[in-house]
């Protein structure tokens, strides 16, 4: 299984670009979305960029994956998911009984 890291673009290079994230800055290689402004944010695995996203949604995966390395520490990490905190995470329609039929 890979896991997408969100990186923002720093310096486009053609099919190229210079992104930092939570490991630093690396090289991703763009050919599969094209060429992206800076400041974007892609989802990337392997050094591939898989897809462009939304800061909200780039803030929210860089959430997830600091609570994965927290979980692992045996760390809270209720903080990090404050948009459920008032409610129950609910699930998707296609999950629920009946949904999808």
């Amino acid at each position: 299984m890979c896991i997408g890291i969100p990186m923002r673009v720093v310096a486009p290079d053609g099919l190229f670009a210079q992104c930092e994230g939570r490991n630093g800055e690396r090289r991703i290689d763009m050919a599969l979305i094209g060429p992206q402004p800076v400041g974007a944010w892609v989802v990337t695995s392997m050094g591939i960029a898989q897809a462009a996203i939304d800061e909200d949604t780039a803030i929210k995966m860089e959430q997830a994956l600091e609570a994965v390395a927290l979980a692992l520490e045996g760390k809270p990490v209720d903080h990090l998911f404050a948009d459920l905190v008032d409610r129950e995470p609910e699930l998707p329609e296609h999950l629920k009984p009946g949904g999808g039929d």
